[in-house]
């Protein structure tokens, strides 16, 4: 089994492309596949459309200005 971990770095994106190539990311995942985000401020818009694609998240604030939320499958 390899298992794999991908990083979004959501602060290099156009707010209006961020969901599009967030959906690319998660569509890609599997059952043992992880995803990092990092964003510069905690990305509520993106913990709605994450419940909506029931995925698992938490987030980690490391600094004021940087946020990471670690995303995974829901698989029941």
């Amino acid at each position: 089994m390899n298992i794999t971990l991908s990083i979004l770095d959501l602060r290099k994106i156009q707010e209006e492309q961020r969901i599009k190539v967030l959906n690319k990311e998660l569509d890609n995942l599997t059952k043992e596949d992880s995803l990092w985000l990092i964003d510069d401020h905690e990305p509520f818009d993106i913990y709605n459309h994450l419940i909506i694609r029931e995925h698992h998240f938490e987030t980690f604030i490391v600094s004021k200005s940087e946020y990471r939320v670690f995303i995974s499958p829901c698989y029941i």
